[in-house]
């Protein structure tokens, strides 16, 4: 499942109208087989096994602070995951690798 578009981190109000973007897309739609769609992502909040995008986003937000342009849910490294690319407050875009049941920051670049 994918997000795009900008928003800049700051309010709980905010982060919970991510989520809310970020599942509004079509219910079966993912781009790849590794992808969830929506269905799967909020199968997988109710049943506890990931946090919920504002969850992710408010702890990203903590150690690298910027404009998420992107997001993506989907299994990499053996796990469910949030991929985020964000623009920093330099301008650079950073992409970076969550562990959606953790919050443990997996990768980035």
């Amino acid at each position: 499942m994918t997000f795009g578009g900008g928003r800049r981190f700051g309010s709980a109000l905010g982060a919970s109208m991510v989520a809310v973007l970020l599942l509004a897309g079509a219910p079966g739609h993912a781009d790849r087989k590794d992808q969830l769609n929506q269905d799967q992502v909020l199968e997988a909040v109710k049943r506890g096994e990931i946090k919920p995008l504002a969850e992710v986003l408010a702890a990203v937000e903590k150690t690298m602070p910027g404009r998420v342009i992107r997001v993506e849910v989907e299994r990499k490294y053996g796990r469910i995951v949030y991929e985020l690319k964000i623009i920093g407050n330099h301008g650079r875009v950073r992409e970076i690798y969550v562990d959606a049941a953790s919050l443990e920051i997996l990768k980035g670049k």
